[in-house]
């Protein structure tokens, strides 16, 4: 089947701001629980899923059980110190904005399949002039189970009305790409997170920058490929 929509994670994917929410995750919990996190426990436990479950997680981990008021709480401040440091413009992913022009020239429907808040997602993308782009955003609150489970990307599928085999994913993390693979997703994943090396076995294309992809062939890769089978439980 032909490519008909290419389906973009947020965070490190449309807006470089990784080291951003670290460094918000790190201040939160370190106000809240005096507790600091390494960068190999942010990766394994937060990079790539909902702020409530990375929370959580991290928590968990240290043996630190917490109510879903306290949660909430965490959440909350975490997006407040965010919209007060945030400077949109200055977190756009290099060549982004162009790659998107490319795709709606192409005819393709564009949506963002992120476990950030759509507050947050609208608000950023309302100030980076990237709004326009995207019919549909699926957001942590329209769904039940953040990456890597499967169900943001279902749910995009479905309200698009497209086949897995119709799209692509745009991702850079590893629980982002489970998802979209166990979902039957063929994915594109930038090293904004991940290094190369962890990426290339667990996608079709990987790539430094967006000025990188072709992306004639990855349509024309889409008009001869066979479809690929969901993904089994990890990637």
């Amino acid at each position: 089947m032909a490519l008909r929509a290419v389906l973009f994670d947020f965070n490190g994917v449309l807006v470089d701001d990784e080291p951003l929410h670290r460094a918000l995750t790190l201040q939160v919990l370190g106000e809240a629980f005096n507790l600091e996190v390494s960068r190999v426990e942010y990766r394994r436990y937060c990079l790539g899923r909902p702020d409530r479950e990375a929370l959580r997680a991290v928590l968990e981990a240290r043996g630190l059980a917490v109510g879903d008021g306290a949660l909430a709480a965490l959440v909350r401040r975490k997006t407040e110190l965010y919209r007060e440091r945030a400077v949109p413009k200055d977190l756009l992913v290099v060549g982004v904005q162009a790659l998107l022009a490319d795709l709606a020239g192409r005819g393709m429907h564009l949506a963002v399949v992120t476990g950030s808040g759509g507050e947050e997602v609208s608000w950023l993308l309302e100030n980076t002039g990237l709004r326009e782009y995207f019919a549909l955003i699926v957001a942590a609150e329209d769904i039940q189970r953040g990456k890597p489970d499967p169900e943001g990307y279902r749910t995009a599928l479905g309200r698009l009305g497209l086949e897995p085999e119709q799209a692509l994913a745009v991702e850079d993390s590893l629980a982002g790409i489970e998802a979209a693979r166990r979902a039957g997703l063929r994915v594109l994943a930038l090293t904004t997170a991940v290094p190369m090396h962890l990426l290339q076995r667990r996608t079709q294309w990987v790539v430094d920058r967006y000025e990188q992809l072709d992306l004639d062939a990855v349509v024309q890769f889409y008009g001869r490929a066979a479809p690929l089978p969901p993904a089994g439980g990890s990637a």
